[in-house]
């Protein structure tokens, strides 16, 4: 079963049909809140909701985290930078938030990948391409402070829907201006 995980700076929520309930748990980082399955199921059930527009989310993923980028999906969509940089790319991203440790050497497979993804998340993958192609310093482009705003929701999935992983579609949009659309099954 998906489901969708809001933050606020006081706690965690669950998106119902009926809006977000307050899940009651002391998972207080990303990392903590996918293992506290009791609180988060209660939560579903919680006949007590607010209407998710009106919670203030914050990025679902919690300090510590580290962002591991790999290539491109999209041609360069060039706006404002920093001031030093001058080629500034942006594309829409599915983040994998990883439900627990991977000791090194571990081969993840497509078999064992729902052994490892607690769930997804939204991420703007912004890079200083000036920086990455010119100095081909792939990590330094991609990690100035700002850089990959994430959410609003942490999407928890069961293997199941890890599975669906190739149906999703991406869009981004800038003012309402489709700007990127991509799904696997695009050619």
């Amino acid at each position: 079963m998906t489901t969708s995980i809001l933050r606020t700076i006081d706690g965690w929520w669950v998106q119902t049909a009926n809006g977000a309930a307050r899940i009651d748990t002391l998972a207080t980082t990303t990392g903590g809140l996918p293992t506290d399955r009791t609180a988060i199921d209660a939560a579903v059930h919680r006949a007590h909701t607010v209407p998710g527009d009106r919670l203030r989310v914050i990025s679902p993923v919690t300090v510590p985290c580290r962002v591991v980028a790999q290539m491109t999906n999209f041609a360069s969509h060039v706006k404002g930078a920093p001031p030093h940089v001058k080629l500034l790319d942006y594309e829409v991203e599915i983040g994998l938030v990883i439900g627990r440790d991977i000791p090194v050497g571990t081969e993840i497979t497509e078999s064992n990948l729902a052994d490892f993804i607690a769930g997804l998340v939204v991420t703007n993958d912004v890079s200083a391409r000036d920086v990455q192609l010119t100095k081909t310093r792939f990590y330094e482009a991609k990690s100035y402070l700002t850089f990959t705003p994430v959410g609003p929701a942490l999407v928890l999935l069961d293997a199941d829907e890890l599975n669906r992983f190739g149906d999703l579609r991406l869009e981004s949009e800038v003012n309402g201006e489709v700007r990127q659309t991509c799904s696997s099954t695009a050619t």
